[in-house]
This record gives C-alpha cells, structure tokens and sequence, in this order.
C-alpha cells in the first residue's frame, strides 16, 4: 500500500500546465507482471481522470464546435477501447502488460492532444 501511495504521488499533476512524467512501471513493486500491470492500470486511471478534464476543457471553449468534438471523441475512445483489446487476445501473462501500456499511451497521448486545443492565453 505505501508503494501504490508513493506511485500516485509521482504522476500527480506537476504544476497548473503541465504533468509529470509517468513513473518507470518496470521498476514497480518486485518487477513482476503483477505490479507492472498494477503500476499501469494506476497510470491508466489517472490520464483517465485527466483525459475528462481536458476533454471538458476543450468543450468549454467558444471557438470549438462542441457537437463535432463529442463525436471525434467517441469514435476516439471506440478505437482506443478496440485497439487495446487487442492486445490482451496475446497468449501468456504478459498481455496485461501489453494492453495496460497501450491503454495509458494512447489515453495520455490523447489528454495531451486535448490539452493543446482547450490551451488558451
């Protein structure tokens, strides 16, 4: 437990514009695939969080079409879901890494990307 409360605490958000970058999940609990998958899934959570955020960010925006964001947001988050799917259809334990690490980089590339459009002076 104090493991997984020191993690959180290293990919909290870094400063009102930016977030830090994710702690290395290799080097997690012992390194089995176990902590690995459970240093992802706690990862995955928090760009989740910060996924939402931004994307409402962005929706709050006058200069946005909020109808045609909602719907590139759908479609994206279908993808998203399909694509790492994918990956847990590969044989042996190490699918939970595979699908775990797809999930945290394309939610955080995803965040980042939204986090450019709601971006204002």
């Amino acid at each position: 437990m104090i493991l997984l409360l020191a993690f959180l605490a290293s990919v909290q958000i870094a400063g009102p514009n930016e977030y830090a970058p994710d702690a290395d999940c290799q080097e997690y609990g012992d390194g089995s695939t176990m902590a690995i998958s459970e240093c992802l899934k706690a990862q995955s959570e928090t760009w989740e969080r910060r996924l939402n955020f931004e994307y409402r960010a962005a929706v709050a925006r006058a200069e946005v079409d909020a109808a045609k964001l909602q719907r590139a947001q759908q479609a994206w988050l279908r993808y998203r879901n399909a694509n790492c799917e994918a990956y847990n259809t590969v044989k042996g334990t190490i699918h939970t890494i595979l699908a775990g690490r797809c999930w945290r980089d394309m939610t955080r590339d995803r965040t980042l990307e939204l986090k450019e459009l709601s971006w204002t002076n």
